[in-house]
């Protein structure tokens, strides 16, 4: 006894027989909607079936297998290409890719697996020359970083390379990441510092709310002793420099980052025009600060305080500051009469702060970075290739090779 069966190609469906179906795009797959009608016998049915299902696929004859908690499953390479197409080039979501090609959501996921490992799929990631991201990761895993920046040596970005420094190359790099990632509403906290003003001067293309300054104010360098380390310009004018590059107001500190004494600060506390800026402190999205160093000694706080403070905070075992708040090398705060005559972020308040960027950079800060690191105080690190390999692999030289002794 014979019979005749049609398996018809319709819209990308391929019709073996009532309630089974499967699906195919037949453009991708060099097939033309039709119908082929094939003569068929009982007794070689199911012989001939699979054949004229594999004429309909055509090139869907390559697979791929994969061990899965089911056993082997085998997935269609074809299939896999053209789903990888629609989800990496076309970037359609994988509901809409299963939708369109009569596939459930786990099926699409299956085959993207399928053309990563056969292949088909190739990542790759260029990483822009002046950055070390091998390094980064290692500082991001071992201090719960949000993220880090390490700028490679080799390479010092800007136009005139010879006034170039490792320190204007980080504060591009923080420049970049801030401008990535702020936003119109965003109110940005400025601490003080060479590295901070070089954040401010290659900050470009941003619009902010306010512009908050955190400390007070530390008096410039005279122009016969100017360095990188020192800026020219106090905080007050990077605030305001930072709020004319993007359109927001300024919120100056008025008052010095140390007074003489404890009480002369607690009254300045008071003045309303140290209590408003103050009041601003908890708006502050965005904290952008430079780290102090005290072992060795690289710290405008520590240039401004006398014997007496330098013998009590080195005896709590000081070894840098971020915003006034001196730190030991576990990262707590190390407690003296200073904290009660500076003026600025509280410890509190700046551990509330969302996002902290800390921005320095060199081998003989890297104790001191560190020390900041393991405070916690800070999310995001832009540094140096130098201080980076010396905070991640302590006792090595510049080489790479161990230190003796």
């Amino acid at each position: 006894m014979g019979f005749r069966m049609t398996v018809a190609i319709e819209d990308g469906r391929i019709r073996r027989h009532p309630g089974h179906e499967s699906r195919l795009d037949e453009r991708e797959n060099g097939v033309q909607s039709g119908a082929v009608g094939i003569q068929l016998h009982g007794e070689v049915l199911s012989t001939i079936l699979p054949l004229c299902i594999a004429i309909a696929h055509m090139r869907r004859l390559r697979s791929y297998e994969r061990r899965g908690r089911g056993g082997i499953v085998t997935e269609n390479l074809l299939d896999a290409a053209v789903v990888a197409r629609r989800f990496y080039l076309d970037r359609r979501q994988k509901s809409e890719i299963a939708a369109e090609l009569g596939l459930s959501r786990f099926k699409v996921a299956r085959l993207l697996d399928a053309a990563h490992a056969a292949g088909i799929v190739h990542i790759r990631i260029d990483v822009p020359d002046d950055v070390d991201t091998e390094l980064a990761d290692v500082l991001e895993r071992r201090f719960g970083l949000r993220r880090v920046i390490v700028v490679r040596e080799a390479e010092m970005p800007g136009a005139d390379r010879r006034t170039a420094t490792p320190l204007h190359a980080v504060g591009l790099a923080a420049a970049r990441f801030l401008s990535a990632h702020l936003r119109p509403d965003d109110v940005v906290g400025l601490s003080w510092g060479a590295s901070v003003a070089h954040v401010v001067d290659a900050l470009d293309d941003v619009h902010l709310a306010e512009v908050v300054q955190l400390v007070g104010g530390v008096t410039p360098a005279p122009l016969g002793e100017r360095s990188p380390g020192r800026p020219a310009r106090s905080g007050r004018d990077l605030v305001e420099e930072l709020a004319r590059r993007t359109g927001a107001t300024a919120v100056p500190l008025h008052s010095p980052l140390v007074l003489a004494s404890a009480r002369t600060a607690a009254l300045l506390r008071e003045d309303p025009s140290v209590a408003l800026t103050a009041l601003r402190f908890p708006a502050v999205t965005t904290a952008i600060v430079g780290i102090g160093s005290w072992q060795p000694p690289s710290s405008s706080l520590l240039d401004l305080v006398g014997p007496d403070d330098r013998r009590e905070l080195w005896h709590g075992r000081a070894t840098a500051d971020v915003c006034g708040i001196v730190l030991d090398a576990a990262g707590r705060a190390v407690r003296s009469s200073l904290s009660e005559r500076t003026i600025g972020v509280s410890l509190e308040q700046l551990r509330s702060v969302p996002t902290v960027v800390a921005v320095a950079g060199g081998a003989t800060k890297a104790t001191a970075i560190s020390s900041v690191l393991h405070s916690g105080l800070i999310d995001v690190l832009v540094t140096d290739e130098a201080a980076a390999r010396a905070i991640a692999h302590p006792g090595e030289n510049s080489t790479g090779t161990r230190d003796s002794g």
